[in-house]
């Protein structure tokens, strides 16, 4: 495990949280891996069959994910769009700041602000994070630790009329692999860990890692990740004059004021890039960005403090557009289990831990937080993601007599009541859902003391686990659960408990061969495994089985597997944007919130 993973960079670095969120972990596991043996093309009876098989199934999917935008824009001809030319115009509260470098800027702000409009990523989503096709046309997954991607000849080029080929993605990794800033994106390093690589020809690229690791395809297609492509020809200059291969290239930059980016001639999917500029305005204050695009400067903007459905509906009578979704963040539920925080660990009793879940009602929270516009969670990652099965709840439904029944089999009756510190960010982003879980703690009988400071400060007192009981606090929904389900185990969990001393609180790793009798780490082990054998399959419609019963472990069980209530999701945060009437193609993707087409591609303006 990298030293340099999503949690301890949290606390070292004390950046920004949209910084933070796009840090993350490298992580590995335990099962056994294949070689690369030979350089010559796969040609196992099994495997030719499964590339087959998994051919039709990427065509179905595809398909699919394009089923809903092309019914929408065959609509939209109908009316008489979609429609070429003009500028779509937008505002950001910040500059770029990592450097035009997708692989040497760390922040998911710099990846979704500004760099993924100039650079394609070989792989793409769909509108539940799954993979699709993008500058790789196919790929193919024959074994659980082998990886191909094909390239189409000709399909793509870099905005310097380099090819987009197999020999291109080879340089690609091995610029990530060799350059000492480039090995600074943890996310990137974690797509190519462990591997050996090479471009069998023009169109195929192969990677073998040495063990299985299922979510190495997102890498691919995750930002900050090892998807966006540089052209081999930019390498050394690309912070400060990036080529890629996306539809917008740069005209001008002035930081702090604007980037206006032009439609690229040359671009692979020019027949969807309808406008012929895209300009993003900078401007920090969010109450004169809402003004501006009131005032008709701006395309499409979202409102200060977020939507609510009394907005939603004045915008919309007032002829404008507004998309609702919901984001990549949720606001969840962790416990205080250091063994050394005595007075603060009672959570170390799983039945406290889901009592307190058992006295909060997830849609009430939606409700008053997020005007209903939210996503009550079912589980320790995305309401949309690919990896939950339909209908399923991992969490059990509001039962406040339970509840009672627990705290008193746990010694926390009406007498004793289960008291200490429950920390949150203080920003009334967060106090929106935090503020009332803790109200509806305090009305089923918690004695608990609501402490919310600056993020800095909390993140110092939430890593140390020493004084508090618990923390409802915010967190990233990225495209693949493990992301922050394994360095929740292995980095937070277990990091809290008997820590070195001599490095630090929280910096040692709990071993239950060291404390054989700890029913915590028991529980943890037995999560561990579970969220093992999840990542031993690389296709992640293998993967579905297996996350079903790594969710049960992870929140409160089912008929066949014990829940252990780590921690839990409250409710997946919402978002509003509202567009100009104008706008052709607005919509926001499910998985993520974000404007279709990444504001940019598929919308068009109306004329």
């Amino acid at each position: 495990m990298s030293d340099q993973n999503y949690w301890t960079g949290l606390r070292r670095r004390k950046i920004s949280r949209r910084t933070m969120l796009g840090a993350s972990a490298k992580a590995g596991v335990g099962a056994a891996g294949l070689a690369l043996v030979g350089c010559g093309d796969v040609d196992d009876d099994d495997d030719a069959s499964t590339a087959e098989a998994q051919a039709e199934e990427q065509a179905e999917q595809a398909e699919q994910a394009q089923a809903e935008p092309e019914e929408e824009e065959e609509q939209a001809v109908a009316a008489g769009g979609p429609v070429f030319g003009g500028k779509i115009v937008t505002a950001r509260d910040f500059g770029i700041d990592g450097g035009w470098n997708p692989f040497i800027s760390l922040t998911g702000a710099d990846h979704g602000g500004y760099l993924k409009y100039i650079y394609d990523s070989v792989l793409g989503y769909d509108d539940n994070g799954r993979v699709q096709p993008e500058l790789a046309e196919t790929w193919e997954i024959p074994n659980e630790t082998t990886y191909i991607f094909n390239f189409a000849p000709g399909r793509a080029q870099f905005q310097d009329g380099a090819p987009v080929d197999a020999n291109a993605m080879q340089l690609n990794m091995e610029y990530v692999q060799s350059d000492p800033d480039a090995a600074g994106n943890s996310r990137a390093q974690t797509a190519i860990a462990d591997s050996q690589f090479e471009a069998v020809d023009e169109v195929s690229w192969r990677m073998v890692k040495e063990e299985p690791f299922g979510p190495t395809i997102v890498g691919f297609y995750g930002n900050p990740g090892a998807g966006m492509l540089i052209s081999p020809n930019a390498f050394e200059t690309a912070i400060t004059d990036p080529v890629g291969a996306g539809p917008a290239r740069v005209v001008d930059y002035q930081d702090g004021e604007r980037w206006l980016a032009e439609k690229w001639d040359g671009y692979w999917d020019n027949d969807h890039v309808y406008a012929d500029e895209l300009e993003i305005l900078i401007r920090p204050d969010a109450n004169a960005r809402w003004a501006a695009f009131l005032d008709g400067e701006m395309s499409y903007a979202e409102p200060p403090g977020g939507m609510t459905a009394d907005l939603r509906d004045d915008l919309e009578a007032d002829g404008l557009q507004v998309g609702l979704g919901i984001w990549q963040t949720w606001m969840g539920q962790s416990f205080n289990l250091n063994p050394s925080a005595e007075g603060f660990n009672m959570f170390r009793d799983p039945r406290l831990r889901k009592a307190l879940n058992l006295s909060v009602d997830r849609d009430a929270v939606n409700d008053v937080g997020l005007d209903g516009l939210g996503k009550p969670s079912v589980t320790n990652t995305s309401t949309e993601s690919w990896a939950i099965q339909p209908g399923k709840n991992y969490y059990d439904l509001p039962d406040f007599q339970k509840s009672n029944q627990l705290r008193d089999a746990a010694g926390f009756g009406d007498d004793n009541p289960v008291s200490g510190v429950f920390l949150g960010f203080g920003t009334d982003f967060h106090r929106r859902t935090a503020e009332p879980v803790f109200n509806q703690l305090l009305e089923r009988g918690w004695d608990l003391e609501y402490f919310d400071a600056s993020e800095s400060v909390v993140l110092d007192r939430f890593f140390q686990a020493a004084d508090f009981a618990t923390a409802c606090l915010s967190w990233e929904s990225p495209f693949d659960p493990d992301v922050t389900m394994r360095p929740t185990i292995e980095l937070l969990l277990k990091g809290w408990m008997y820590g070195s001393p001599e490095d630090g609180p929280g910096t040692g790793r709990a071993s239950l061969a060291d404390y054989p009798n700890d029913e915590v780490l028991q529980g943890f082990a037995e999560t561990e495994a579970l969220l093992n054998e999840a990542s031993s399959f690389a296709a992640q419609e293998d993967r579905l089985e297996p996350y079903d019963r790594l969710f049960a472990s992870f929140g409160d069980g089912n008929d066949d597997i014990e829940g252990h209530s780590w921690t839990y999701n409250w409710v997946q945060y919402s978002r509003g944007v509202a567009a100009q009437d104008n706008i052709g193609g607005f919509r926001l993707r499910p998985v993520d919130g974000d404007v279709d087409g990444d504001g940019y591609r598929g919308l068009w303006i109306n004329t």
